[in-house]
């Protein structure tokens, strides 16, 4: 305690025998710092913005200000006294000469006085400051705990100084800390179990308690205070081992793990230790605890059983492309054959085999995902497509890629037509891709005028779902280097089934079928053989008008489908008879079917309408609205609230008429009321009575009582003496003052305002 204080009353009298009294005067009167000034002193800190502050005296003394400001002045003065010296040099080479102007003479003279009175600083002072070496010491902590010379030290020794005080400070802190951290931590453990008490009693009560796997981990503790003896584990194939061990306790009695060990794996955040790595093949982490008791062997007797049938998929087109790679004992539901065919398509399910090959997008983008734009066209014209034949339900059309480089294309491009609706978790791994914080992007909708809705997802985040039509993106394609001939994870089994499940009526996929028959012999090349055979492979789309079935074409270019099929139907004329009886004389078009917005535009000639009015050369939708129609003749109608007629359209009402007539009802001043007359009707109406707004409904006429201010312009001449000026105001009441207010020129001269009001 002794030695703090002794280095405390060096600070906080500032005083030292080492230092001369000016530096230490300085020092005080130091008042402000850049801060970017004062980080540069200390490596180890952050360099802020740039803003000044007042340093203490002990911060200034650990910057070494002290240091700084002799050195600063010991440069001026070495600068000024070579100035000085070479001036003198300069005056006396002008001496020197055999004759000098008077203006120069007297130069010279005030030249050596400026030098004689700067010659008058303190000799002492300069001698210090020559003579002033800044210290480069570099003592050990334990002398400098003994010296007190706190002025002589160099920068090193002053920072391991403040090092040990800090470090000595901070030992007492973090005793402290600790100590009020146990103690936090015992009665944050007591009000935990004052509400795991309470919590235990509600769960006592209940039969069936949800929860996810990180809860069950996360309140290990309160599921064994309630002994449960039954855990139900659903969609086990995707939960990892060491969760399901979490959620056991000792009171577990039965466990029933409900999954398809054939789907997706649960999801790791290192590849090379996944199922799918050569390397990773030793250590699977990503294998479910379901699918080693699925796929063990007979030491361990699990009871397994399987469920059969399926109702989702269609009958045999789609349910034979995994029943023959991985169910074989598959079985359909009777619901699966009654599905109608896909509207405007000649195939329910179709591969549409091309040979554009992957963009080159090139940098750390390429290095996480694939882009085949090509695919991106044709799965945007496509969705397109399928929606003027009637697919805009949520549930109808759902696009999945297995790559997320390629949905950010196709989501780029169906957000200018459609609503995109797409799950957080891929709004989540978007934001990551991109380098954006996608903490704020989950359930990520995109909005247009169309307002059709359209699911887009990546296939990892699609098990569990479902729709009726389903348009898949590979993405992979040969790259002409051979550099890229590869279908990356496609060749996942598990990932393929769950592509190839998820359509209910129709899939449509889009990428190279050799490439992927190629790449993966147990998977797609019994896939695309079934396709081949039933010839649903071939270069584009193959489609069909669904009122004119001999219309039939292959669309192989995105850009074919305007040219081609520009209403989702075909270029002929559609030719179905309307409800009136006439043929529709637009092109084919299937969004509307029914004809539910079409107006039948044949001419039928004059149209009486029940207001008398005739509508000539009237269009056939005209008269079948006839007694809707609003007729748009202007006629002369009177308002039924006061005394004036008033032209509007013939299908307004009386009572909506709203009267544009000047009131010219006679005012108090003697003018009349220049303003509308429905604006006095609104001043006048009480509060309590509305205009009726039913029809055949007696109307009585509103009273004029109350108006807005006169609007007649006074014109009378001013009594200020500038005969010329007149009265520029609205009506006013003049009886109060006897006088009409001053002019402008009056206003501006008191004198002249004075004289006009006598």
């Amino acid at each position: 305690m002794n030695e703090a204080k002794d280095f405390y009353d060096r600070f906080a009298t500032k005083s030292d025998t080492y230092l001369p009294s000016w530096v230490m005067e300085t020092i005080g009167n130091d008042p402000e710092v850049d801060e970017t000034e004062e980080e540069s002193y200390d490596k180890f800190q952050t360099v802020r913005n740039r803003r000044s502050r007042k340093l203490s005296i002990f911060e200034q003394w650990l910057y070494g200000v002290d240091i700084r400001i002799i050195s600063k002045r010991k440069g001026i003065l070495l600068i000024q006294k070579q100035q000085q010296q070479q001036k003198a040099e300069n005056d006396q080479k002008k001496r020197n000469k055999k004759w000098i102007s008077l203006d120069e003479f007297e130069a010279i003279n005030e030249a050596s006085k400026s030098i004689n009175d700067n010659s008058q600083i303190d000799y002492e002072t300069l001698q210090w400051i020559e003579n002033y070496n800044e210290p480069r010491t570099n003592r050990s902590l334990n002398i400098l705990l003994n010296d007190y010379s706190i002025w002589q030290m160099s920068k090193v020794e002053r920072q391991r100084l403040h090092d040990y005080w800090r470090t000595k400070i901070n030992e007492k802190f973090v005793q402290e800390l600790s100590s009020l951290e146990k103690r936090h931590e015992k009665e944050r453990q007591v009000m935990n179990d004052i509400y795991d008490e309470a919590n235990r009693i509600i769960l006592l009560n209940r039969d069936v308690i949800g929860m996810t796997t990180s809860g069950a981990a996360k309140f290990q503790n309160l599921i064994k205070s309630i002994n449960p003896k039954i855990i139900i584990c659903e969609e086990a194939g995707e939960v990892l081992e060491a969760h399901i061990l979490s959620a056991l306790t000792p009171s577990t009695q039965h466990l029933i793990l409900i999954g398809d060990h054939n789907q997706l794996r649960p999801h790791i955040a290192t590849y090379s230790l996944s199922m799918d790595s050569s390397t990773g093949k030793n250590y699977q982490l990503d294998k479910s605890l379901f699918e080693r008791l699925v796929n063990g062997d007979n030491a361990v007797k699990i009871e397994k059983t399987q469920l059969l049938t399926q109702r989702r998929m269609r009958k045999k087109e789609i349910s034979d492309l995994i029943r023959y790679t991985l169910y074989p004992d598959l079985i359909d539901g009777e619901n699966t054959a009654t599905y109608p065919n896909v509207c405007g398509a000649q195939h329910n399910v179709y591969f549409i085999d091309h040979r554009n090959p992957e963009d080159n997008i090139g940098g750390d983008f390429a290095m996480k995902s694939h882009v085949n734009r090509f695919e991106v066209k044709m799965v945007v014209e496509m969705v397109k497509y399928f929606v003027r034949n009637g697919y805009n339900k949520p549930e109808d059309i759902a696009v999945l890629t297995p790559y997320l480089g390629q949905m950010v294309k196709i989501r780029d491009a169906l957000a200018e037509l459609f609503v995109v609706v797409i799950d957080g978790r891929d709004a989540q791994d978007i934001a990551e891709l991109e380098g954006r914080d996608g903490r704020n992007n989950y359930n990520y909708t995109s909005k247009t005028s169309l307002s059709q809705p359209v699911t887009l997802r990546t296939v990892d985040n699609f098990q569990g779902e479902e729709a009726n039509i389903v348009i898949v993106s590979l993405v992979r394609n040969y790259s002409g280097t051979g550099e890229r001939d590869s279908i990356g994870f496609l060749k996942s089994s598990n990932r393929s089934n769950v592509l190839l499940s998820r359509a209910r009526e129709g899939m449509y996929l889009i990428g190279n079928s050799e490439l992927m028959a190629k790449r993966s012999k147990d998977m797609w090349a019994p896939v695309i053989n079934i396709l081949r055979e039933r010839e649903q492979v071939g270069f584009g789309m193959p489609i069909v008008c669904n009122q004119h079935p001999d219309y039939k074409n292959i669309i192989d270019k995105p850009e074919l489908f305007a040219h081609i099929s520009p209403d989702g139907g075909c270029r002929q004329k559609c030719n179905i008879s309307l409800p009136c009886g006439h043929p529709c004389i637009y092109k084919c078009h299937s969004d509307d079917p029914e004809h539910t917005k079409i107006n039948c535009n044949v001419p039928v000639g004059d149209v009486k309408l029940p207001c008398r009015h005739i509508i000539r050369n009237a269009k056939c939708w005209q008269k079948q609205a006839k007694n809707t129609f609003k007729c748009m003749v202007l006629v002369e109608k009177k308002s039924p609230y006061c005394e004036h007629y008033q032209e509007v359209y013939c299908f307004e009402p009386d009572y909506n008429i709203k009267c544009r007539e000047i009131c010219n009802i006679m005012l108090k001043c003697g003018h009349e009321c220049l303003n509308e007359c429905s604006k006095c009707q609104e001043y006048s109406r009480p509060h309590a009575i509305t205009v009726p707004n039913i029809p055949n409904r007696p109307i009585r006429p509103i009273k004029r009582t109350k108006h807005e201010e006169c609007r007649y312009v006074c014109d009378k001449p001013l009594r200020c003496g500038h005969i010329y000026h007149r009265c520029k105001n609205y009506c006013h009441d003049i009886k109060y003052y006897n006088r009409c207010p001053p002019c402008n020129e009056c206003i501006n001269n008191a004198r002249n305002v004075k004289d006009n009001y006598y």
